[in-house]
């Protein structure tokens, strides 16, 4: 049987599928009767449940008075609260200046060395506890000379911080998310990508001489409703910027749950507005005389919703953020002769200071609400950066085992300390994933990233391309995973399997199509089995693709056992029918 399914528009340049139910024989029966052979059917079954055991972990840092990193604290110190009931803490991880703990009550299961004193073994640092380093400009919100200042003390960072299995990447956000440097070990290649972007232009220039057009014509409208209309087209027009910016983020963010490790993302802005034009608002008030008309029709720009979604994203997705207002201390136009005689000199202070705290305010709340930290209002940026660098190599990792799984609602965590005088940070929530979210995000991560684990041996494999219409070309893709490495149970004179497959593409540019999920329900008699067992369970499909090169990657789940595995391969299809 064949189904076409059409993607969204926007996903057409990409590809689209005709999909055919897999088939367990490679070959074509020669005997009609040869049921061991033949193509097995898949049909919807009842299945055993597989018991699942979710653990949610979670970065804690504990400082001082001073901000200092607190070390040696044991498990008995923390507590752990889900949705303000408390759990029990399940999994216990420190790590003191880079050097994971090694005693008996902080890390569990670990098996000692023959005839040596278990304080003294050496451990490295396990996968889930490594740093992928996410740098991350938003040139919609950045002067370029702010930019370079912070980059000058980045590099220093850079070279005195990360240690050699720290992965690096560098993105940077205009009207769309640019991946200037994939994850990297080399600091070389990060610089390179600085180097470059340092060359980049950035339009928070053309913003301020936009919002200072917008307060000359403010202060010479003669009638409230003729200075507000000014203020709306502004507001509009940067409301759509921040819609822009979030959405870069979340995009950012969504393949990053499918790596296994600590993610950090250190955000650099000249900050940016909770409300687009809130402080022109308040300017409007201030000129005419009103109280707070104008600040409810600003209600209209209001972000607050979009950046708790994104916060939820992120601490969904185990991403701490730490924000960095690359302005530094500001200089007030307020302040300067310009408007020492201005009608509205008096009110542009608190205009200025309004627009302070309306872009500060976002950066607060991406990182107090994700365990990171802020950096606002300060020219001491290698200062903040030191005190990242010590959240990265002095931390705890606490676990425990959540009551429910999958059931798609955000969760409250919090921990506590019970030494009195220490300070606590920490992603405020998680969010239960399914696991056909789970599978998908590996698979985007992978897309994206590389990598992947595949211990069941699937195997993705290309067939001759074929033209298709208006330049393009479909591309066979066969998807292949031996039957004796998929969990069978025996139910009614049968044996059942489940399978779930995901199926998603990534081009040349970044732009990656919508995953496509496809179940896989296997029933299989119990006197073929062993026939069965020899030969393979087979995924066909079409892939329609423009000349260039894209980056195919198929995930695949045992719905019984669990297991999941990735492959990732790239393919150049040519400007001409059957070149790759």
């Amino acid at each position: 049987m064949i189904r076409e399914r059409l993607l969204p528009a926007r996903l057409l340049l990409l590809f689209f599928l005709l999909l055919t139910f897999p088939a367990v024989a490679q070959e074509a029966p020669e005997d009609p009767k040869d049921t061991a052979s033949q193509d097995i059917d898949f049909q919807d079954i009842d299945f055993v449940d597989s018991v699942d055991v979710n653990v949610v972990n979670v970065e804690v840092f504990v400082t001082d008075k001073d901000d200092k990193p607190v070390t040696g604290l044991s498990r008995d110190d923390f507590e752990i609260f889900e949705d303000g009931r408390p759990v029990k803490i399940s999994n216990f991880y420190a790590v003191a200046d880079g050097v994971p703990s090694t005693t008996s009550d902080v890390i569990e299961a670990l098996p000692p060395l023959a005839e040596e004193p278990r304080a003294q073994q050496e451990v490295a640092l396990p996968e889930s506890q490594r740093l992928y380093l996410i740098l991350y400009f938003d040139n919609l919100f950045l002067k370029p000379f702010s930019r370079r200042r912070v980059m000058r003390d980045l590099r220093s960072f850079l070279a005195t911080s990360i240690t050699p299995e720290d992965r690096i990447m560098v993105i940077t956000a205009e009207r769309t998310l640019h991946v200037r440097q994939p994850f990297t070990t080399d600091l070389a290649l990060v610089y390179e990508a600085m180097d470059e972007i340092e060359t980049m232009s950035a339009f928070a220039v053309q913003d301020a001489a936009e919002r200072q057009r917008v307060i000359k014509l403010v202060e010479s409208s003669r009638t409230f409703l003729e200075a507000e209309g000014f203020v709306d087209f502004y507001a509009r027009e940067i409301s759509q910027f921040v819609d822009r910016s979030i959405g870069a983020l979340k995009e950012m963010i969504a393949p990053l749950a499918g790596l296994e490790g600590r993610k950090a993302l250190v955000y650099v802005s000249d900050g940016l507005p909770m409300t687009a034009g809130g402080d022109l608002y308040h300017l409007l008030d201030l000129r005419f005389g009103k109280t707070g008309s104008a600040g409810i029709r600003a209600k209209r720009y209001d972000a607050r919703s979009r950046f708790r979604e994104l916060v939820m994203s992120a601490n969904a997705n185990r991403v701490t953020f730490y924000t960095l207002e690359a302005a530094g201390l500001r200089s007030h136009a307020s302040l300067s002769a310009e408007y020492g005689s201005s009608s509205t000199g008096g009110s542009m202070i608190d205009t200025d200071l309004t627009r302070d705290f309306n872009h500060q305010e976002p950066l607060q709340m991406m990182a107090l609400d994700t365990g990171g930290l802020a950096t606002i209002n300060t020219n001491n940026i290698s200062g903040a950066l030191a005190r990242m660098g010590e959240d990265f190599r002095s931390y705890y990792s606490l676990g425990y085992l959540s009551g429910h799984f999958g059931d798609g609602r955000a969760h409250t965590i919090d921990v506590r300390v019970k030494q009195k005088g220490l300070k606590v940070r920490h992603r405020k929530s998680y969010r239960d994933k399914t696991h056909e979210s789970r599978l998908i995000e590996a698979v985007m991560a992978a897309l994206r990233f590389g990598g992947g684990a595949n211990p069941v041996e699937l195997a993705l494999d290309f067939g001759a391309l074929k033209p298709s219409d208006k330049g393009a070309y479909l591309v066979p893709i066969t998807v292949t995973v031996p039957f004796s490495r998929v969990t069978l149970l025996p139910r009614d004179g049968t044996h059942n399997g489940s399978l779930r497959l995901v199926v998603t593409v990534m081009d040349e540019e970044d732009a990656m199509s919508q995953p496509e999920v496809v179940p896989m329900p296997l029933t299989i008699p119990n006197d073929h089995v062993e026939a069965v067992r020899q030969q393979n369970v087979v995924y066909e499909a079409e892939l329609r693709m423009r000349p260039g090169i894209h980056y195919v990657a198929v995930g695949l789940r045992d719905e019984i056992s669990g297991e999941m595995a990735i492959v990732r391969r790239g393919i150049r299809v040519a400007s001409e029918a059957g070149g790759r």
